[in-house]
């Protein structure tokens, strides 16, 4: 089961590497459980799954998982209160009693911390102010305890965020704030982690208008890590080409409009790019090869002249009176009597009418 909990890590980071995983080493799954849907965002059919394993599971250790992704699927099951929020931190705590820096416990000690950042809502700035201060000191706490966790890692992100932009942190003190933080770049050492990390103090520097040159530099760092999401990446790109633009630094902003240009022909920002190029003296890349050019438009054919139309047939005229039934034919006067026969007459002549005479047959028809 412990393999299916590491698979639900694997998706919620959207790495393999993070956690020396293959996806050829995933368990096929025939039967979803818990942590499945867990992986899949369906919390409700999560939490459904792990307390029916909970009612028939009697090893500890299992059970001690179990309760680990109880808690996680209270976090966002429907509706969501305080009461689900107060049960998954009693389990969590559950959790940390049998170890505090193993996957588990590490796991319920980053989602507790997660709680009091994320998911308890409140529109009291004392509250907020309160609930913040708890989860950055809790995120400090783990990271000291299990420094090269990826969880742990994760949570310095959070921390670093809840430091920059908290309500308690002046606007005067913010650049002692990041200097402090860039004192843990070499401590977080997990890539995707890294990146993110560097990220957030990069919009810090830029945003706040402290350095346009330490968000670069950060912004350098994030490419190099790389970037899989695509339309982030065509962001950051656009980010960096500007910033270096408006330090002058020429080679760098050709180098990423560049970029940009190539990688993204379709996107709506791309001849805005090109311009940019060509401001800066360089020529914009060739359109993109696997892009067919458009066809010319061709004129449209004319219109065929409509034909006309035919005159409708006049409808029969209706008679002005109905029509007189037609006399049946009067029936022929009898014929007059015949003379008597002669002894000469072959036969006698009868009185019907004499038949008309049979065609002529064809000549064909001849013996």
């Amino acid at each position: 089961m412990i393999r299916r909990f590491r698979y639900f890590l694997f998706t919620l980071l959207s790495s393999a590497a993070i956690l020396g995983a293959r996806a050829a080493d995933a368990p096929v799954v025939k039967t979803p459980d818990g942590w499945d849907y867990s992986a899949r965002t369906l919390a409700d059919d999560a939490l459904l799954e792990f307390r029916k394993q909970e009612k028939i599971e009697k090893d500890p250790a299992k059970l001690r998982e179990i309760r680990l992704g109880i808690g996680i699927a209270l976090l966002n099951a429907q509706p969501k209160t305080e009461d689900n929020l107060d049960a998954a931190v009693d389990l969590f705590k559950q959790v940390q009693e049998v170890s505090k820096v193993d996957d588990f416990g590490v796991a319920a000690r980053y989602y507790t911390a997660r709680i009091s950042e994320r998911h308890r809502y409140t529109t009291d700035p004392a509250t907020t102010a309160t609930n913040e201060a708890a989860a950055a000191r809790l995120y400090t706490e783990l990271f000291a305890d299990a420094p090269d966790h990826i969880l742990a890692q994760l949570g310095m992100v959070k921390y670093a965020m809840l430091t920059i932009y908290s309500l308690s942190t002046p606007s005067a003190d913010r650049a002692k704030t990041l200097e402090t933080l860039e004192q843990l770049i070499p401590k977080i050492t997990i890539p995707i982690v890294a990146r993110d990390f560097r990220n957030e103090l990069g919009n810090a520097y830029l945003y706040s208008n402290i350095s346009k040159d330490k968000a670069l530099e950060h912004f350098l760092a994030v490419d190099k890590i790389g970037i899989q999401r695509f339309t982030a990446r065509a962001d950051l790109f656009l980010k960096i080409a500007n910033l270096s633009k408006s330090l002058g630094k020429k080679d760098i902003a050709i180098a990423f409009f560049t970029r940009f240009v190539k990688e993204y022909p379709r996107d709506s920002r791309n001849y805005y790019a090109r311009q940019l190029l060509i401001e800066l003296g360089a020529p914009a890349p060739a359109e993109a090869s696997s892009l067919p050019a458009p066809a010319p438009a061709s004129a449209p054919a004319p219109a065929s002249a409509p034909a006309p139309a035919s005159a409708p047939a006049p409808a029969p005229a209706a008679p002005s009176q109905p029509a007189a039934p037609v006399p049946a034919a009067p029936a022929p006067a009898p014929a007059a009597p015949s003379p008597a026969p002669s002894t000469e007459s072959a036969a006698p002549t009868s009185s019907a009418p004499a038949p008309s005479p049979a065609p002529a047959a064809s000549p064909s028809a001849q013996p």
